[in-house]
């Protein structure tokens, strides 16, 4: 079978799986039928939790029935939240029940601690609504509908929500105090840190649009490459060490040897000129190529197609395709100099000012040719 068939045939299933799994969504949220009096008592826990009044120019209604919206482990709506109080808003929700079926999402139940309940002293009018039921909401400004879809392309009046950091990332606050990690002076050439497992990091899923190599054969061949300029933690005090150590190598973490302290990981990641940007478990984007974009740490990847806008290589990042690719771009990259590693550092840093930071994202909200906001957007066919 050639090159063309195989890459259609990945290409069906994948269409199959994503139907799957929008089929199976749902179907869970039809499970209020019978699950009505818990989700009840969810809502009401909300309710009665400690929360204080926020506070923000911006005042941003959420007016949100289903949980398609959520993510993986709500996710989706957790960087939807942090980026919005992150950019001066301040957030009401309208509790729909349907969408308090899964209130007890770790990162959902995190952000809906920092919303406000919309009633009788909620604002009049709202500067934006976002919501998966009005197209233009009776109390705001402006409102974007919300759509899912994953199987096209996006459309001219489509924002694309961005992919953004780990949940865990914007809520220890480190997400938000970038300068001083771009100034962090540099000790590592190439860095990765993470899980890499063969059982978890296997082919695509859910995403048809890219073929990109899985991580567990991205490191090995990484590992490969660099031998025995390759320096690795196995506790927590190797790694200690190696953060006091310039290496022009490869440092590699491995997450089921040494896991890594979350509140200094983006410390940890602009240690590195360059981040290892391994594709994720079900489909390639992953927190962490947006993660060093957001300290100038430059990323190594094989995806940059699946950004909003792509991705440029020799600008903002380094790209490859296929394990060749790979070894390719390894030798590219020992190969810069100072003047180059600094030029791609301001370039990664500026994409995420750009395209993916707080202020540059309400802003997006807020133009009248944006209608709809693409809450998948990594998930839907590339432009190109």
């Amino acid at each position: 079978m050639n090159a063309k068939l195989l890459k259609k045939e990945f290409i069906g299933v994948s269409k199959l799986l994503t139907f799957g799994r929008v089929l199976e969504q749902k179907v869970r949220e039809t499970r209020i039928v019978y699950r009505f009096p818990q989700v009840r008592q969810a809502r009401e826990t909300w309710r009665n939790d400690a929360r204080k009044s926020g506070s923000g120019k911006h005042l941003v209604l959420l007016d949100i029935r289903s949980s398609l919206v959520d993510g993986e482990g709500g996710r989706r709506f957790h960087a939807l939240v942090s980026l919005l109080l992150a950019a001066d808003c301040r957030i009401w929700i309208v509790p729909h029940l349907r969408f308090f079926q899964s209130y007890y999402k770790c990162y959902k139940r995190q952000a809906l601690q920092k919303i406000e309940e919309d009633g009788e002293r909620s604002p009049g009018l709202y500067d934006l609504c976002i919501s998966d039921r009005y197209s233009h909401h009776p109390r705001a400004k402006k409102t974007l509908r919300i759509t899912t879809a994953t199987l096209r392309k996006i459309l001219a009046n489509e924002m694309p929500f961005p992919y953004g950091m780990h949940p865990d990332v914007y809520q220890s606050g480190q997400g938000f105090e970038l300068k001083s990690f771009r100034q962090q002076q540099r000790k590592w050439r190439l860095f990765f840190g993470g899980f890499c497992a063969q059982g978890v990091y296997r082919e695509k899923g859910y995403y048809g649009h890219l073929q990109t190599t899985n991580r567990f054969e991205i490191i090995n061949e990484t590992l490969d490459f660099y031998g025995n300029q390759t320096q690795s933690a196995d506790s927590y005090e190797t790694f200690v060490r190696m953060t006091n150590t310039q290496w022009d190598g490869f440092t590699f973490v491995n997450s089921d040897t040494c896991r890594l302290p979350g509140n200094d990981w983006l410390k940890t990641l602009s240690l590195a000129d360059f981040f290892l940007a391994a594709p994720g478990t079900t489909y390639p984007m992953s927190h962490n190529c947006v993660e060093s974009l957001a300290v100038g740490t430059i990323p190594v990847l094989e995806y940059a197609s699946v950004f909003r806008p792509a991705l440029t290589d020799g600008v903002n990042c380094l790209t490859y395709q296929g394990k060749e690719g790979l070894r390719d771009v390894l030798r590219r990259l020992q190969r810069l100099g100072v003047p180059e590693i600094a030029r791609l550092r301001k370039g990664a840093a500026d994409y995420y000012d750009k395209h993916l930071g707080p202020e540059r994202i309400v802003q997006q909200l807020l133009q009248p040719d944006v209608t709809r906001l693409h809450m998948h957007a990594h998930l839907a066919k590339p432009a190109g």
